[in-house]
């Protein structure tokens, strides 16, 4: 493809709908802008910036509640730039007397259908019109829709938006399916409170300063960063799902904060393949220093599979890397080691097991005292054992299990903190998690009981390391590629292939490249999140190297 790459963004005059368009712009797309006729003059603004960076922009005024003015604005942005291939939508908030006062008892009819209109609709209308152009185009895309934070857990007030808005994550959970196999993403993301124009709307000056010192206060019980949210950050992980990275990420909506607007709002349940982000941002309270040396991270139970793919990322993203595992694997790590060493960065190697206290301490201090500091650690090291059920399980089984996959997530957490407190630079800690830490399944007692410490050890983590501005998540796979797998279990893995999204199962770079993202300054807005990166929930295949393949009932667990 010649031509630069094109996206569309609604409802972008002001507020997260600029910033994103903004963003993409500086990523390298040219952009339509959309919003309704009275926000021309905003519009304009934005074209000239947008001009001003060496991209085309064009202009379309429409209501996106309406069909025929939607399919018009996307046969308008192929006319005129020639092709489309991110698609961002960002409907209204509605006015504050119709958000707060929107009980199932008290809300008009009038005011759901309003309501429903531009948040539900309209999101209909822009994925159904993206998806034809896409599909016609035959080489994929990105459509990512505006959900909210009240769409992953509604608030009693709020009764026709917060309906809106979890009809968007239906929505787009069940257009990834359909879309998955014309390699088209789907995934929204859910804002809490960002301080916007719109947000600043809802009150006087003397109420928006009283809302957030009240939430301020919220956050800082609550919320691990400590801060209010800007357009930037949710532009930055906008950004991110845009991008060839996130092509394994699909059906997702992708919330940022646990409160709105005074009122907390938690997302303890989970239900289904949603993930949820924090990300509170403004400008971190922790300045980083300038840096002479390069960033270092640690990578555990990397000789192979996902532990490997991590560390040869990490390596060319300009880290030095310390590579850990046990003992019997040290000829694949001096193979790793020497693998990064050509790609011009430094490489350490430790055997330990991450079981043992002393040796995790002393794995940390080595790496400093070798490469000069830790910014990141990895936690991948883990086991996946035979599974057989709670019965049936012996107490030394249990006792291993939870050894290596909880207690030596949490050393690493433990020792990769201390030192980055220490540095005073803040940090990436990132834990190895599995699909099985999201949602349990029968006779997987031990290992999913390891998982789900896991995640609640990242969101406790996560809470008491904001204020020194490390961020705390895990990565969850699922379903991940690797050729022993094809050779013994091919009807397992074609039967994941169908299952899922985009008709694949995922490489170790996949997920790679989502530790990448969070290891990176563009995710300081991320934390305590478990980050799930599956595309099916009918089998899931063992892939790293270090796990045993074990069947139970036919289902394989990473």
């Amino acid at each position: 493809m010649t031509e630069r790459p094109v996206a569309l963004v609604t409802g972008c005059a002001g507020g997260i709908g600029r910033a994103i368009a903004l963003r993409l712009a500086s990523d390298g797309f040219d952009v339509t802008l959309n919003d309704i006729a009275s926000q021309k003059e905003n519009l304009e603004t934005l074209h000239n910036e947008i001009e001003k960076l060496g991209k085309k922009a064009s202009i379309y005024t429409a209501d996106v509640s309406k069909e025929d003015e939607v399919k018009a604005m996307v046969d308008k942005t192929v006319e005129v730039l020639g092709r489309l291939d991110i698609v961002s939508f960002l409907p209204i908030f509605p006015p504050f007397d119709l958000t707060f006062s929107g009980t199932p008892i008290s809300a008009t009819v009038e005011e759901w259908d309003r309501i429903f209109a531009i948040n539900a609709r309209g999101i209909f209308l822009c994925y159904k019109y993206a998806a034809i152009q896409m599909v016609k185009q035959g080489w994929g895309g990105r459509i990512i829709g505006a959900n909210s934070v009240t769409g992953m857990r509604a608030h009693g007030n709020l009764c026709p938006y917060s309906s809106s808005k979890f009809a968007v994550r239906g929505l787009t959970q069940s257009a990834a399916m359909e879309l998955g196999p014309h390699q088209i993403t789907v995934n929204a993301y859910a804002p809490g409170f960002i301080d916007t124009p719109m947000t600043r709307s809802v009150y006087s000056g003397e109420e928006f300063a009283e809302s957030v010192t009240i939430s301020l206060s919220y956050i800082n019980y609550k919320v691990a960063l400590k801060k209010i949210g800007q357009p930037k950050d949710l532009a930055s992980l906008v950004s991110y799902i845009a991008s060839p990275e996130s092509h394994f990420i699909t059906g997702q909506s992708v919330s940022d904060i646990r409160y709105v607007c005074g009122f907390l709002v938690t997302d303890d349940l989970r239900v289904g393949p949603s993930f949820y982000i924090s990300f509170p941002g403004q400008e971190t309270n922790v300045q980083p220093t300038t840096m002479t040396e390069r960033p270092v991270a640690l990578v555990t139970g990397c000789a192979g599979g996902i532990g490997r793919a991590i560390a040869l990322r990490l390596a060319s993203d300009g880290f030095d890397v310390t590579l850990n595992d046990i003992a019997s694997q040290k000829e694949n790590l001096e193979t790793l080691h020497n693998e990064i060493e050509k790609l011009g960065k430094k490489a350490s190697t430790y055997i330990a097991d991450v079981s043992k206290e002393d040796e995790v301490k002393a794995m940390v201090d080595e790496t400093v005292k070798v490469l000069g500091r830790l910014d990141v650690m990895v936690a991948n090291a883990g086991i996946c054992p035979r599974f057989s059920g709670l019965m049936n399980t012996t107490a030394e089984e249990w006792d291993h299990i939870l050894g290596v996959n909880a207690r030596g997530v949490f050393l690493c957490y433990k020792y990769a903190a201390m030192q980055m407190i220490k540095q005073g630079q803040g940090g990436r800690i990132i834990g190895a998690n599995s699909i099985a830490g999201m949602r349990a399944l029968p006779g997987t007692c031990p290992y999913t009981m390891s998982k789900f410490a896991v995640r609640g050890l990242t969101q406790s983590a996560a809470m008491e390391l904001g204020p020194h501005q490390i961020t705390v998540n895990a990565y969850a796979p699922g379903v991940y590629h690797r050729y022993v797998l094809i050779l013994e279990f091919p009807s397992k893995v074609h039967q994941s292939e169908n299952t899922s999204a985009l008709k694949k199962i995922g490489h170790p770079k996949d997920l790679a490249s989502l530790v990448s993202y969070l290891a990176s300054p563009e995710s300081h807005f991320i934390t305590g999140q478990t980050v799930s990166v599956t595309q099916s929930m009918y089998t899931f295949l063992v892939i790293d190297i270090h796990f045993q393949i074990s069947i139970d009932g036919g289902r394989f667990f990473n």
